[in-house]
């Protein structure tokens, strides 16, 4: 009885784990641009490094 708890539990947490990971799949490159105008516009120039960073992002969205 007590293995199958154990399996159950392992089976749980291994279905969390994947539920997870695609709750942070990879934006769209119309959801970047948007952050990049939204640093630009709230910070200006401030705003590069994450602007540069935001870029980065895109060019891996961008393929």
């Amino acid at each position: 009885m007590k293995k199958i708890y154990k399996l159950l539990i392992c089976v749980l947490i291994l279905t969390m784990f994947t539920g997870c990971s695609q709750a942070t799949s990879k934006r769209n490159a119309k959801e970047i641009i948007e952050d990049m105008i939204l640093y630009y516009g709230t910070y200006e120039s401030k705003s590069k490094d994450k602007v540069n960073d935001l870029l980065e992002e895109l060019e891996d969205v961008d393929f």
